[in-house]
């Protein structure tokens, strides 16, 4: 493959990734936690009646994170398979398979906006009887979103250990991106064994998020930035 078109592969890698965090952060951060308070069903069921294309585009905006998703899956299988071909197919898939179980997740959330909105069902139940269904939609979305935590981090642990050996992406993302592999995997199990640690927003904060932010955040920036020494130096490996 040809310079240009390695580094356009990396160019998309590196746009997609940085969407990620920018839809996620607009639809996470402007609409869903808007709606959405955690153990307090009634509040969340209010505010999704109150707020409906808040909540609607909120979700909407993770399924285009996750497309961009499959797309960095996608670029990394073709920048690290001169590498390691077989590994880099194994991460590429880890990262789909984690798209394809928090795409479940939210489809929780698509389907209990469905039933709150839906005059059939309105008439049909009472107020408990939606909050009851509330909690319940919004407990199996923290359960698939932990579940597709699990398989993210052993992306990232691959990842990571494609980058120290390809010698192309600093070796200082690569360890970054170990601590954040233990991070999300220590929050995967941990909410799994523990009620209290799976609504402690706090060490999410600490073992997911900080970690995630400064390891992923440097690898996408790293990947725009660097895109032409990195296309060079792939090219000349022959992805």
């Amino acid at each position: 493959m040809n310079q240009k078109n390695v580094k356009n592969i990396v160019l998309i890698t590196g746009v997609a990734y940085a969407l990620v965090f920018a839809i996620s952060i607009i639809g996470n951060g402007f609409y869903l936690e808007k709606v959405l308070e955690k153990g307090n069903w009634l509040l969340t069921y209010q505010n999704i009646v109150a707020y409906p294309l808040a909540f609607r585009i909120g979700i909407s905006s993770w399924f285009l994170v996750i497309i961009c998703d499959v797309i960095v899956a996608w670029g990394i299988y073709l920048l690290f398979r001169s590498t390691n071909k077989e590994l880099a197919l194994l991460t590429a898939w880890m990262r789909i398979i984690f798209a394809s179980i928090y795409a479940i997740g939210f489809l929780q959330l698509f389907e209990l906006s469905t039933l709150i909105h839906d005059n059939v069902y309105i008439d049909s139940f009472s107020q408990s009887q939606l909050v009851t269904q509330t909690m319940l939609s919004m407990k199996n979305y923290d359960s698939y979103v932990n579940l597709s935590f699990l398989f993210f981090g052993i992306h990232i642990g691959l990842l990571a250990y494609l980058i120290l050996r390809s010698k192309v992406i600093s070796k200082v993302i690569g360890y970054a991106l170990i601590i954040a592999c233990i991070g999300y995997l220590i929050n995967s199990f941990g909410s799994f064994l523990s009620k209290d640690f799976a609504n402690n927003q706090y060490l999410f904060i600490l073992f997911v998020a900080i970690p995630a932010i400064i390891s992923e955040l440097s690898l996408t920036l790293f990947l725009i930035v660097k895109n032409k020494k990195i296309s060079l130096q792939l090219a000349n490996a022959k992805i």
